[in-house]
Formats: C-alpha cells, sequence, structure tokens
C-alpha cells in the first residue's frame, strides 16, 4: 500500500493523509502533483502475483471525503513481467497553464528491458481519458 500526505504549502503541515491499495497488489513508485484546480493527482506502479507491472494514477478533489482518493485508472501494463532491477522514478508535474498533469511511469517492454511511459492527464477520470503517450 501507499501511505501519502497532503501538506499545506503555507504552515508545513499535514491536512490529509491517507493509505491507498488493494489487498494482493504491490504498490510502488509513488509521485504526486496539484493541478491549478487544486486536485491531487498520484501515478504509481502496482503488480501482483497474476498481473504484471502497471502504471496507474489516482487522485482526489478538493471537496472529495477527507483522506480518501478515487479508484485509480490504469494507464498501461507490462505485458510481461520483466525480470530486472526496477528503477524507482515515477513523476507527477502540474501545468501552470494548461488543466493537464505530465506524468512518467515505467513499464517492463520485454523480459529484459524497461520502457518509459511519458503523458498528460486531466483528471476527470470519469469522462476524459488519458492524452495519447509521447
Amino acid at each position: 500500500a501507499i501511505q501519502w500526505v497532503e501538506i499545506n504549502r503555507k504552515t508545513g503541515f499535514g491536512i490529509r493523509i491517507g493509505t491507498y491499495g488493494a489487498p494482493g497488489y504491490h504498490y510502488f513508485c509513488p509521485a504526486l502533483a496539484i493541478d491549478p484546480a487544486g486536485d491531487l493527482i498520484m501515478v504509481f506502479n502496482r503488480a501482483s502475483e497474476k498481473d504484471p507491472p502497471s502504471i496507474a494514477y489516482t487522485g482526489r478533489r478538493p471537496e472529495d471525503r477527507p483522506n480518501q482518493l478515487r479508484e485509480s485508472i490504469e494507464l498501461l501494463q507490462s505485458s510481461v513481467p520483466g525480470s530486472g532491477p526496477w528503477s524507482l522514478h515515477s513523476a507527477a508535474c502540474g501545468a501552470p497553464d494548461e488543466p493537464l498533469v505530465w506524468i512518467m511511469g515505467q513499464y517492463a517492454a520485454t523480459e529484459s528491458d524497461w520502457a518509459t511511459w511519458i503523458g498528460g492527464i486531466d483528471f476527470l477520470p470519469e469522462s476524459a481519458p488519458p492524452t495519447p503517450p509521447i
């Protein structure tokens, strides 16, 4: 599971805290960003004994129930489990002049090679799919 904290930039104190994950899954490499609307977006990798590593994201809007994130959306699932060491890199960055958050995640391209997915998402999981990867 991933433990997360949202910190008030003015006071430096945590204003929201939570744990995110589902039983039977391993979560790793989280990265968080806040978009211009104040939505929190978290990208991460997850895997299970049955599922190869995938890149997914979740988040919350300011008006959502405190300390809870929405159901995750899978961006890309590796077609193989991969056997090399896993990098510890994911990234998320809000763009001040557009509603997108740019995210980066790693996936297994082959049994021995990793690849990187980069794309912009608009945090509207009910209606807007992620933009195509670069």
